[in-house]
Parts: C-alpha cells; sequence; structure tokens
C-alpha cells in the first residue's frame, strides 16, 4: 500500500488545531460566565454603619436583573436608602442605568432581599463588572455570617437569558475589627428611577352562608276545648268562651257558619294523636258495628258468586262430554 508522508504530517496538523480550538472555546466559555453577589469576605465591627456592596463581574450585554438575597435577621438592622416610599430600600449601584424597578426592598422579618431591574430606552447594554446594589446596614451582634444569593438572573436587551454564577459572601463581625475608612461607594439617585408598582391581588372575604328558616310545627290541642257553634246569619259568628270570659263576636262576610259543636270525642283522638315533639301522627278511624256488618255481607256475597261460577262450569264440561260420547257411538 503507498503511502503519502506529506498528506499524513497535514491531516494531524489539522487534528492538532482543532482539539486545541475546541479547548481553547471552552476556557473562553467558562470564563465568560458571569458572578453575582456579596464578591468580596468582610471583616465589621458591630454597631458600626457600614455599606454592603452587591457587585457583578465578567457580564456581558447585561439589561435587566433579577437577584434575591437571603440574610440572617438576628445579625442586621437595615437603613432605608429612600425614606420616600413605603418599606426599607437598598441603594442602586451605577453599573446599569437607572431604569425601571418592580422589586427595590429589604424585608427585614423574613430575612430577603429582592431587586427586579431593567434599563430603558436608550440605554445600552453593559458589559465588565461593577456595582448592582448597595445594603446599608449595622450589624447587632459579633459572629460570622453570609449573605447568600438566593435567585439570580440575567437578561439581554432581547431578553435572552445569560449564563450566572451566584457568590455567597461572607462577614466576620468583631469587636476588634479594623474601621472601614473607605469612601462611599456611588449609587443612584433615587428620583431617576421608575418605580412600577407591584399588583397584589385582593384577598376573598368569607360570605356567611345563608341560614336556614325554622319550620312551625303543629301545636297541641288542649282536650276539653270549648264547644264552637255559629248562628244561621251570614255576617255574624260567634265562639262560645269559658265561663268567667265575655264572648266575642267576629264579622264573616263571605258565607254563613252553620251551627256546630266539636264532638268531645273527635277532640281526644286529635290529641292523642300528637306526640311529645308536637307533630300529628297517623290515627286509625274507628270502624262501627253497622260498618263490620256490611262488610261481611259483601265477603259472603263474593263467595256465594264464586260458587255459583263453578258449579256452571261443571255443567258446562259434563253436557260437551256427554255430547261428545254420543257421537262417538252414532
Amino acid at each position: 500500500m503507498k503511502s503519502f508522508p506529506l498528506l499524513e504530517k497535514t491531516l494531524k496538523s489539522l487534528a492538532i488545531l482543532l482539539v486545541i480550538a475546541i479547548l481553547s472555546t471552552g476556557i473562553a466559555r467558562a470564563q465568560s460566565i458571569a458572578r453575582a453577589g456579596l464578591l468580596e469576605e468582610m471583616e465589621i465591627r458591630p454597631g458600626v454603619r457600614v455599606e454592603i456592596p452587591i457587585n457583578i463581574e465578567n457580564v456581558v450585554d447585561l439589561y435587566g436583573i433579577d437577584i434575591e438575597l437571603k440574610f440572617d435577621p438576628a445579625y442586621w438592622e437595615f437603613e432605608d436608602a429612600d425614606p420616600r416610599n413605603d418599606g426599607i430600600q437598598p441603594a442602586l449601584g451605577t453599573f446599569l442605568d437607572p431604569g425601571m424597578t418592580l422589586y427595590n426592598e429589604i424585608y427585614p422579618e423574613e430575612g430577603l432581599v429582592r431587586l427586579v431591574l431593567s434599563q430603558i430606552n436608550p440605554s445600552e447594554a453593559k458589559s465588565g463588572s461593577g456595582t448592582i446594589m448597595v445594603l446599608y446596614a449595622k450589624a447587632l451582634k459579633t459572629g460570622k455570617t453570609k449573605i447568600e444569593v438566593q435567585k439570580v438572573e440575567l437578561a439581554t436587551r432581547n431578553g435572552l437569558g445569560i449564563d450566572v454564577e451566584g457568590v455567597d459572601g461572607e462577614i466576620v463581625i468583631k469587636t476588634q475589627a479594623p474601621v472601614v475608612t473607605a469612601t462611599a461607594i456611588p449609587v443612584i439617585d433615587p428620583t431617576e428611577i421608575i418605580i412600577i408598582p407591584t399588583y397584589i391581588p385582593p384577598t376573598a372575604t368569607n360570605t356567611p352562608a345563608p341560614t336556614s328558616t325554622p319550620v312551625p310545627t303543629a301545636t297541641k290541642v288542649p282536650t276539653g276545648q270549648p264547644a264552637i257553634s255559629g248562628t244561621s246569619s251570614p255576617n255574624t259568628g260567634s265562639v262560645t268562651a269559658p265561663e268567667g270570659e265575655e264572648e266575642t263576636t267576629s264579622p264573616d262576610t263571605e258565607t254563613a257558619v252553620e251551627t256546630s259543636e266539636v264532638d268531645p270525642s273527635v277532640t281526644a283522638e286529635i290529641s292523642s294523636s300528637l306526640d311529645e315533639d308536637n307533630t300529628i301522627q297517623p290515627t286509625q278511624i274507628p270502624v262501627t258495628g253497622e260498618e263490620t256488618e256490611l262488610t261481611q255481607a259483601q265477603e259472603g256475597g263474593n263467595k256465594i258468586i264464586w260458587i255459583i261460577v263453578v258449579v256452571l262450569a261443571a255443567a258446562a264440561i259434563l253436557a260437551v262430554s256427554f255430547l261428545v260420547k254420543n257421537k262417538r257411538k252414532n
């Protein structure tokens, strides 16, 4: 097999160059990942006002940021950077131009700091490193604590995400710490920031359920009720009152009330049909002797009719059988 030394040497050179290019691209990509958070360790004294910078580095084409920090509330007391607004606001660094903020607040009880900021036209996207936010704070006690990046998202002008790594910074608080004499970190004038109020949905109110209307129950009719009587007059009716009370007369414009009396036995039956809960129970109507005799007579008549039907049917069967036999003999 014939070999081509020059061709083989060229292919090896190209393969080496390709590997170098791939490795260089990977290293460059790893170096281009942005970092955000407290990027330096701090050593401070308790009770002394300090500025805690939240920085970003190695970013490319940054236009908007959403960052959330976590801290231990037992260690810190924060100063408001914009007393005109409710709550406690951090100061905004000068890396990004003043723009629109959806969130820019410190929540001391929850131990959270939230910033959502975007530049607006005609601002250009920013690349490099700088300060995003400054926290004005006093340490309440000695010890070690951290400012942790709980969430961070970066975006370009077109809304594309930017790779970023959150960095947690440690702060040492001790009485022997050197006094910080550094110059104040430049921040944006709060009056240049456009604040967009965050929508808070209204809380639902509980409407009490309608109460059910009680259903009136039947009342017991006492025995010994006064007898009701009426006259044949079409205009008046009278009620016989118990002894010692006056009789009352009420007009009746529709129909005349016929004279009637309430049988005490019927009243007693109605009273006995009521149970202890004042509800009406079904009662049995007593059957008189005449009704019993009538029922028995009806039952006896039905039996006689059935006997006659059976006798007629038997006679018809015998007649048919007799005719059949005579026909066979003939």
